[in-house]
């Protein structure tokens, strides 16, 4: 049974990868609206 196990490990790597991207950008990718 054939598991593709590296094709799975790199798309959690890539989705891993974006997630922190996502949050270490200085800059907001939506402007901040002050409704909060």
């Amino acid at each position: 049974m054939y598991r593709p196990v590296a094709t799975i490990l790199l798309s959690v790597a890539i989705t891993l990868c974006g997630v922190l991207g996502f949050r270490l950008l200085p800059v907001a990718p939506l402007p901040q609206v002050d409704s909060r």
